[in-house]
């Protein structure tokens, strides 16, 4: 009987059917251990609330009476050999630029936190890919595999579901790591409202195919329909606790991870005398351990006094403690000139971990000490790529993406979706600019979804209705698009391969009509001919984001133009492109490197479409494009000075190009159609009364040029429908 097959009758039907078994469980240790912890790593759940792995964890470590340790891994490019970095530069400047390692971090900070407040041990390395040194404080190499050595010596093992690499290849290897010394060890779903395991069909035969699980349609529509039946079972479990962790019936602190080994002869003082850690020390990698140094006449020796921590987080991993202090002050890299450890206190020790209170997190939440948190880490951090640095106005934590959800909401950016969410020259949060938020796990699914029912729900949405309300859109993006994409990096390994694209469109990106006009240099640089092009890719580097309907423009004009790179005997004009595409994406992007995003670029060369009326995929060309580059460099100051603000409740909202935030202003469409429209903005229907309304709103200063423009329309008398408007004497 396996350790999972023992809580079965305790766990939550939905929970149960998140959890992965990727080979046979073997048998189950015995029912409490002395020398024993669960091991969790996450890699895409980095929230403590609503997390269906961290909550297993916990109800196999009070199973088994054991300490729970969490140890996070912030991993460079040795997890992320995929075909599409083949030929584009390495893989690190893809996975740990310093824009992604700065937001991982923000989100680990609070994430950690939490966690060790919970009661587990926890630590986070940071995976550095060579030697340096950086601003007087030398950095060694840090890609030693400590969480293999830690899932190898556990009883149990959690991970995240991961969909994509990097996190998959790291998931592979802990399974293999677990299998060959006969662990247990579970992947669990926290990303989706419906776990794919739920109701695909594994594939017995992949080899050849790529195709782990079958069962997922063509159509994201398809997707939807098929899994709606089980949507609101998962999301009432989650709102009813069902996901949270229970409390840790055996506690650890950070810091008992590096306490050294001691001899002991007596079974009976191990099991009495000894702290967790002790009893544990045995198992914890001896580099973390302290190191002697010399006192003053020479000797060395490993007492309190004269020992010290190896560096971290390159020998040793941060503790939550360590890394909260990093958050709210990032001053890694300023020590001594020797390069003296600044993180112990007057003994040489480090600080102890029952001094970390409640306030802490609050520090992280609320304090205004640093507006850039790991920004000078994340610059300096050998192996991340500072040419792409971290952005200034999303930080994440779980706190500031539920602050920007919740004033999103408030201020009707779901109820006017519908209506916005296409408009990114003049409404910049038309959108919820969430996704970076969710593919990292940083905020719960379950909830954000949870709301938008709710939402359709008090506004009487029907979905036998032919009008669809904002709540009913936004919720073909959350669950209908992003899902599908899911189901598809889950039950496929070619997820980001064109051997997962349609054959008439391989077929047709392969023919001599794609040229390959641009190297991937010119377009990562924005060098193209394509003024609007250029700057939509200009936004994206500067801001790590593109508005949704932008990056479909952006996506599509790279398909139509090809890529020119020197071909090596196996890439053709649709993987060049292919490849192209998710490099630039997931460098600069921060909602890159995750299945919505494949999904999305996949799209853009004709996954789940059909071939236009010239069988090949349809065109978005840039040059078309409704906004100007000067309307991107609006777009782009705008977005800069949105900073996030401590107080969720703030009902500003500075992505809106007007200083009116909440009434939408009128538009020249408003005033042609409340001409032909008995019932429309306006409470009168007369014209003059309509042009009397409409004026008294275009008093502010950037209104002035569409004051004009409606003025001259009205002078003009144009006629629409036959009508003729007349201006006011």
């Amino acid at each position: 009987m396996s350790i999972l097959s023992e809580l079965k009758d305790t766990l939550h039907p939905c929970l149960l059917a998140r959890i992965h078994h990727s080979y046979p469980p073997p048998p189950s240790t015995p029912s409490t251990c002395d020398d024993g912890f669960v091991l969790y790593l996450p890699t895409v759940s980095l929230r403590i609330d609503q997390n269906p792995s961290f909550a297993l964890a916990c109800h196999v470590a009070n199973l088994k009476k054991v300490p729970l340790v969490v140890l996070a891994v912030v991993l460079d490019d040795s997890h992320h050999q995929r075909t599409h970095n083949s030929h584009v530069g390495n893989a690190s400047k893809v996975v740990m630029t310093s824009r992604r390692l700065a937001f991982t971090l923000q989100a680990l900070s609070h994430a950690c936190q939490r966690w060790s407040q919970h009661g587990a041990a926890v630590g986070i390395r940071i995976h550095a890919s060579s030697d340096k040194q950086s601003h007087r404080r030398k950095v060694t190499a840090a890609r030693t595999p400590d969480h293999l050595t830690l899932a190898a010596r556990s009883l149990f093992v959690v991970t995240d579901e991961p969909f994509v690499s990097p996190y998959s290849v790291m998931v592979r290897k802990v399974e293999e790591a677990c299998r060959k010394s006969g662990v247990e060890c579970v992947r669990v779903d926290g990303s989706c409202t419906v776990p794919p395991l739920q109701v695909l069909r594994k594939n017995h035969c992949v080899e050849g195919s790529g195709v782990l699980f079958e069962g997922v349609p063509n159509k994201a529509y398809q997707w939807q329909i098929k899994t709606e039946h089980l949507r609101m079972g998962h999301l009432k479990a989650a709102m009813e606790g069902c996901f949270d962790a229970p409390e840790l019936e055996v506690t650890m602190e950070d810091e008992e991870m590096f306490l050294p080994v001691k001899a002991t002869n007596s079974p009976t003082h191990l099991s009495s005398e000894l702290s967790w850690g002790q009893r544990l020390a045995h198992l914890f990698p001896s580099r973390w351990k302290p190191v002697a140094i010399a006192d003053m006449d020479g000797d060395s020796r490993t007492d309190s006094s004269l020992s010290s921590l190896p560096n971290a987080p390159d020998m040793r991993p941060f503790t939550s403690k360590e890394l909260s202090h990093l958050f709210c002050c990032d001053d890694y890299f300023d020590v001594d000139a020797d390069g003296t450890q600044t993180l112990l206190d007057e003994s040489n020790q480090l600080l102890p971990q029952n001094t970390k209170a409640k306030e802490t997190v609050d520090a992280i939440t609320q304090s205004n000490s640093i507006t850039t948190p790991f920004h000078k880490f994340a610059l300096h951090w050998p192996g991340a790529d500072s040419t792409v640095p971290p952005v200034k106005h999303t930080i994440g934590t779980t706190p500031n993406g539920m602050a920007r959800w919740n004033t999103w909401v408030q201020n009707g950016g779901l109820s006017r979706y519908a209506k916005e969410r296409n408009d990114a020259r003049n409404n910049l949060n038309g959108v919820s600019r969430m996704s970076a938020y969710l593919n990292l796990g940083i905020v719960s699914i379950f909830r954000l979804v949870w709301e938008v029912k709710q939402n359709q729900t008090k506004s009487g949405s029907s979905a036998k209705s032919k009008w669809k309300t904002g709540a009913d859109k936004f919720e073909e993006e959350i669950v209908k698009f992003r899902e599908h994409s899911y189901a598809h990096a889950f039950s496929r390994l070619d997820y980001d391969d064109v051997s997962s694209l349609p054959r008439w469109s391989v077929q047709y990106l392969d023919n001599e009509s794609v040229t390959g006009k641009y190297t991937v240099s010119q377009l990562a640089s924005g060098a193209t001919e394509c003024n609007k092009w250029n700057s939509m890719q200009t936004y994206l580097v500067r801001t790590g984001e593109l508005h949704n309907n932008v990056r479909m423009t952006w996506g599509k004009s790279v398909v139509e133009w090809g890529v020119a790179e020197s071909r090596d005997g196996t890439s053709t004009p649709s993987r060049s492109i292919l490849q192209a595409l998710c490099y630039l994406n997931d460098r600069f992007a921060l909602d890159g490197l995750s299945p919505p995003s494949y999904g999305g670029l996949l799209w853009c060369m004709g996954w789940t479409d059909k071939p236009d009326s010239n069988g090949g995929v349809s065109p978005k060309p840039a040059y078309r494009y409704r906004m100007t580059p000067d309307d991107f460099e609006e777009a782009e100051t705008r977005l800069q000075a949105s900073c996030p603000r401590s107080d969720p409740t703030s009902k500003d909202d500075p992505g809106r190009k007007s200083s009116v935030n909440i009434k939408r202003q009128p538009s020249l469409k408003d005033v042609i159609d409340a001409s032909n429209h008995s019932k429309g903005q306006f409470s009168e229907n007369r014209p003059d009364a309509q042009y009397s309304a409409i004026k008294s709103t275009l008093s502010t200063p950037k209104a002035e040029k569409r004051k004009a423009t409606i003025e001259s329309f009205f002078q003009k008398k144009i006629p629409r429908n036959g009508q003729r408007i007349m201006p006011i004497n």
